[in-house]
């Protein structure tokens, strides 16, 4: 999988809006939604990585952990099985869930499922979980919450390879933020070539920069200093909305014909537009949003609603 073809291949559409121009801002989008490949966005360049590492351990079996509507789990089973991988997802939630069309794409993919409560989810880090979960699967090679590792950090920094080298030059990059792996990949092969700003999608994400900053030490670009998040335009939560945020949602994919989710995307989108209306950013700035695909989760708000 060469993950610098993939990124080279996504489209950059400029974004025209009467309201933005009149602010004086370039913007675009690099829509990783758009790479053809079995599970686009920013989750593929996270698995690649673990899946050359898993290789290289001589592992065949993958196992993560998710909620139920979870880009990472649909997209390590869709990915998995093309790599010839077998894939577990321990999904936090009631067996129940198994019948959502994320669930389903993955089970159909051939990932096997596991269902926790919430409190043994939160114990997903401890040693003696993990233990527990290969003595019932078997041996396997476990890659956290999000693909959020140094693998994942590593495959993301050739996404910020590619934005330098080849993408137009841009003042801004701006991409959606929960686990903080992509904006630090981003940031750590972007270097300082130009500013990047994440936006946190889940409340109290007042310990991401932390641990940005500790994934730019591990992969020694932790002089890296031209980024930042903001921790306040999360809607209420992870995966919560608001009928502003669903608004503006239905009028952007209307007049730009780029598609959103309201998880990731959809979110970063609606804070980005409301503080360049605010003249936070300053006239003739060039500004890069970062489309994660993830449009998959979008079906979780019909299956609910």
């Amino acid at each position: 999988m060469d993950l610098r073809t993939l990124a080279a291949g996504a489209i950059v559409q400029s974004i025209r809006l009467p309201e933005i121009e009149r602010c004086g801002i370039e913007w675009c989008m690099l829509r990783l939604d758009s790479i053809d490949t079995t599970a686009a966005g920013n989750k593929l360049f996270k698995l690649a990585e673990n899946f050359r590492f898993a290789r290289a351990a001589g592992h065949r079996r993958l196992l993560s952990f998710g909620g139920a509507f979870s880009n990472h789990l649909h997209a390590l089973a869709l990915l998995g099985a093309a790599e010839g991988f077998a894939t577990i997802g321990v999904v936090r939630g009631e067996a129940v869930a198994a019948h959502n069309p994320t669930l389903r794409d993955a089970q159909q993919a051939g990932m096997t499922l596991h269902f926790v409560d919430r409190e043994t989810y939160r114990r997903k880090h401890e040693v003696e979980l993990m233990a527990d979960l290969q003595r019932r699967f078997g041996p396997c090679y476990i890659i956290p919450e999000g693909g959020a590792n140094t693998a994942g950090v590593a495959g993301c920094r050739i996404l910020g390879q590619v934005i330098r080298e080849q993408v137009a030059a841009v003042d801004t990059v701006v991409l959606p933020c929960a686990t903080g792996s992509t904006l630090a990949g981003v940031v750590a092969g972007i270097a300082d070539h130009c500013a990047t700003l994440g936006v946190a999608v889940l409340k109290g994400g007042g310990f991401l920069p932390a641990v940005v900053q500790d994934h730019l030490q591990a992969a020694d670009a932790a002089h890296n200093v031209r980024w930042r998040i903001v921790i306040d335009e999360h809607c209420g939560g992870y995966a919560r909305t608001t009928p502003a945020l669903m608004a503006f949602i239905e009028d952007f994919q209307r007049r730009s014909g780029i598609p959103l989710e309201p998880v990731y995307t959809g979110k970063m989108m609606y804070a980005l537009y409301r503080r360049i209306l605010a003249s936070e950013f300053a006239t003739g700035t060039r500004v890069l949003a970062l489309h994660t695909g993830g449009l998959q989760g979008a079906r979780g708000f019909v299956e609910w609603s």
